[in-house]
This record gives structure tokens, C-alpha cells and sequence, in this order.
């Protein structure tokens, strides 16, 4: 399962576009130097995103709680400070922020669903969490960078 999401990036490189994808402006692109200083952060919930993905179907939930718990507590990018422009962090839009703030929301909601054994929200929250990823990668994923 790690393998599809990591996948993800092939997968709209080669032409596919979600559904819902968001549009964004033009300075809503994110600089090389602002990727790479996600990147990592990326990679770990692309990995715990697989795994939650299973758990979730198969309907484990101390695995969900755990995963979902990992990804709501997962150290964030650090908003940029007051007056602050000519750094990396500082290049990143807005909009980034939100869409990490919702993240950490839903997942905080998936876990809490999960420790209920309320199956029907553990979907819901399930949804809301990938409709975020989607909705951050249709906005940041290939702005600004060619995807071929």
C-alpha cells in the first residue's frame, strides 16, 4: 500500500488531476528550496498514510488510532515569524499552513473516531483527511515545476 502513495507523484505526473483539485494562483507555487524543506515531512505521512489506508479497511483500530494519532501530533513546518521574508520558511504560502493545520485536525478526529470503534466516523475522518492530502497536493504539488 506504501508503494500506490508513494506512487501518488508518478500517478499525476503521467496526467492525472483529482477531481476536486483546488486552484490556486500563480505565487501560490512553492520555490525548490521551500519543497525540500517539506520534503521530509512529506515522505513520513506519505508512509503512515499507507498504513492507516489498511488499517482503516480492515477496521483495526488501535492500528488507526495509532497512525492517525502519529500523523496529528507530527512535528509541523514552523509558520514563519512577523516580518520575516528572505527565508526558505518564508516562501511558503498561506494556504500550506491552513491545509497542514486541517491535516493535524482530521487526523486528531480519525483517532478519536478509531478509539470510539465508531466505524462509520472512522470513515468519514478517513475521507477528510485524504480529500486534505488531495487537496494540498492538487494546490502545491507541480505549481510552479514542470510535471514531465
Amino acid at each position: 500500500m506504501i508503494n500506490l502513495l508513494c506512487g501518488l507523484p508518478i500517478l499525476l505526473q503521467a496526467g492525472g488531476t483529482p477531481a476536486t483539485a483546488t486552484t490556486t494562483t500563480p505565487g501560490d507555487a512553492l520555490p525548490p528550496a521551500a519543497r525540500q524543506a517539506i520534503s521530509r515531512q512529506m515522505v513520513e505521512h506519505a508512509s503512515k498514510l499507507g498504513t492507516l489506508l489498511t488499517a482503516v479497511l480492515l477496521l483495526d483500530h488501535d492500528q488507526v488510532r495509532r497512525y492517525a494519532s502519529d500523523i496529528a501530533s507530527a512535528p509541523m513546518v514552523a509558520r514563519p515569524l512577523p516580518g520575516e521574508k528572505d527565508t526558505v520558511i518564508a516562501q511558503i504560502p498561506k494556504r500550506f499552513f491552513e491545509l497542514q493545520d486541517q491535516l493535524a485536525t482530521q487526523a486528531k478526529a480519525l483517532s478519536e473516531a478509531a478509539g470510539r470503534h465508531d466505524d462509520a466516523q472512522m470513515g468519514a475522518a478517513f475521507g477528510k483527511v485524504t480529500d486534505t492530502c488531495v487537496t494540498c497536493h492538487a494546490a502545491f504539488l507541480w505549481k510552479g515545476q514542470s510535471a514531465h
